[in-house]
């Protein structure tokens, strides 16, 4: 009996051993092995070293994707305005050709009928007020005529002439040609610089033109008595050099969102400026035509900034 009992009391030692292999399926001594190999607290350093390592790059690639996608709306906006503008300047061509036959014919005649009314006045009375009067007419048969040449430059596809040409001459120029409204507007012309050796392959008259009608822009902007800067460099784009001209003037600027509208042919902002809104959209299609830029913001001192921009190249550059 006493042997019974002492059994019974050995009994209960030996149950817990069940319920560890039944966690685990390995023998207490298989399972204190297994606990000695797992991982230390370095390799665990070095694992979350390396995901940390990884979850930057990852966020590295998606800012790269974003800055990419902006990129690509911003050139999907600029391929968009372009396609309006192609789609206006095919509209007005198809009446261009008429509006040319229909104006500069009838314009000729008054401009021939004016020059016999000049002599004849000259030669019986010779009355200085009636002299002024016909001026004046020429002038508005000029400008009307000036027009048409202008519309004909959108629709047409003249050559593009390619010869050196000095830009800082050929801005002088042009400010000789204004040099009246530039008085009569009492407009102060400012250089912030010297301008650089700016010899360009391009269209000598297209560029005057350019520059005549950024300063007569710039002057029907202001009020009497306003500045226009004008300011060179040389800048590097896509592995290139280019001649930066910025003519800043010290109007009012244009509402950001019209920015881009402006070089639309005959875009209005409503104000009467005394032109047909054609002015910057021929400087925008003039420059195109030549490979160069145009690029519009308004300035932190207030006025509108042009930047033209003109691929430096030479006849020798060219050659070789």
């Amino acid at each position: 009996m006493k042997a019974t009992a002492s059994e019974d009391s050995i009994q209960p030692t030996s149950e817990p051993a069940a319920p560890e292999m039944a966690r685990t399926g390995l023998p207490s001594t298989a399972n204190s092995q297994l606990h000695s190999e797992s991982i230390s607290p370095e390799q665990l350093a070095e694992l979350f070293a390396e995901f940390s390592q990884t979850t930057q790059r990852l966020q590295e690639s998606h800012s790269v994707l974003q800055q990419r996608v902006v990129s690509l709306r911003n050139e999907l906006a600029e391929k968009n305005l372009q396609l309006e503008r192609k789609k206006r300047l095919e509209g007005l061509g198809l009446m261009v050709a008429g509006v040319a036959h229909e104006i500069r014919n009838p314009l000729g005649s008054i401009a021939l009928y004016l020059d016999s009314l000049v002599q004849e006045v000259r030669g019986e009375f010779s009355s200085s007020s009636c002299l002024d009067l016909i001026s004046r007419i020429d002038h508005v048969v000029a400008h009307l005529n000036g027009v048409v040449e202008n519309m004909l430059v959108f629709t047409s596809s003249i050559e593009v002439k390619r010869e050196e040409c000095d830009l800082p001459m050929l801005l002088s120029e042009a400010l000789q040609l204004m040099v009246g409204e530039i008085d009569r507007s009492n407009t102060r012309i400012i250089h912030s610089n010297n301008p650089p050796f700016a010899k360009v392959l391009a269209d000598r008259d297209r560029i005057r033109c350019v520059f005549i009608n950024l300063i007569k822009n710039a002057i029907q902007a202001m009020e009497p008595g306003g500045e226009i800067h004008i300011d060179w460099s040389s800048v590097q784009r896509d592995g290139e050099e280019f001649i930066r001209v910025a003519v800043r003037d010290t109007g009012p600027g244009i509402p950001q969102e019209n920015l881009e509208k402006v070089l639309v042919p005959f875009f209005s902002e409503g104000k009467s400026s005394g032109g047909v809104g054609l002015g910057l959209t021929l400087v925008h299609t003039i420059l195109e035509r030549q490979g160069g830029r145009v690029k519009l913001m308004n300035s932190e001192d207030g006025g509108l900034v042009v930047e033209l921009e003109f691929r430096k190249e030479t006849k020798e550059g060219a050659q070789s």
